[in-house]
């Protein structure tokens, strides 16, 4: 897992690239490299915002620091219950954390 901001006009929890700034409240476009536990890989970029707490993330979201980031980044992510719920190039997840079992929006 491999986790690095970048700084567009992208929606907090959207996809974005390179020259892209994201809008308030993200703090910056977070690149992410994953392996799921189904052995399946997920790369790409997302507008989010470093949090101590759910209560720091906007929306329905999750505040969690995903395993394997060395630098144990606690990022805002989006909570999902379908495909549906995520941007474009995003994926509707499940995840282990404090609080359990969540869903979250992660790259595809």
């Amino acid at each position: 897992m491999v986790l690095s901001a970048c700084s567009g006009d992208a929606p907090m929890y959207a996809s974005c690239g390179d020259g892209v700034e994201c809008d308030a409240p993200a703090d910056g476009c977070w690149h992410v490299d994953l392996v799921r536990t189904d052995g399946s890989t997920g790369e790409g970029a997302l507008c989010t915002a470093r949090c101590e707490s759910d209560s720091d993330c906007p929306g329905d979201a999750a505040c969690l620091a995903l395993e394997g980031d060395p630098e144990g980044t606690f990022l805002c992510w989006s909570r999902c219950a379908a495909p549906e719920d995520c941007y474009v190039r995003l994926r509707c997840t499940e995840v282990e954390g404090a609080a359990g079992v969540e869903r979250i929006c992660l790259p595809g």
